[in-house]
């Protein structure tokens, strides 16, 4: 019966054992996942980041590049604009001139 009573126990121990290192092995795949897991979340998130830096400094680029076009609309409009004036000055500086000229 002791005999009996100590096998019995002996095999509940061998199977706490197995059951102990089974959970053990569990927990090691569990952990090496999330490590995986967290390294693809990671990875996607760099991703994603790199694709949000490319996309802002295209539209940066971009809002550039319509500032400087209306800018340079500008000053072209305020350039004609001075031109148109000088150039009115001019004739009426030189009619002034010539006035002087002829009438002595």
């Amino acid at each position: 019966m002791e005999l009996e009573l100590i096998t019995r126990v002996k095999k509940a121990e061998e199977e706490a054992k197995k059951i102990v290192e089974e959970a053990e092995n569990k927990k090691k795949n569990i952990i090496e996942e999330a490590h995986k897991e967290a390294e693809k979340i990671i990875e996607d998130a760099q991703r994603e980041a790199l694709s949000i830096k490319g996309r802002v400094l295209e539209e940066a680029k971009k809002e550039a590049e319509r500032e400087v076009d209306h800018m340079k609309k500008m000053y072209l409009a305020e350039l004609k604009k001075l031109d148109e004036v000088s150039s009115k000055k001019l004739d009426e500086a030189t009619l002034y001139l010539l006035k002087k000229v002829f009438e002595g």
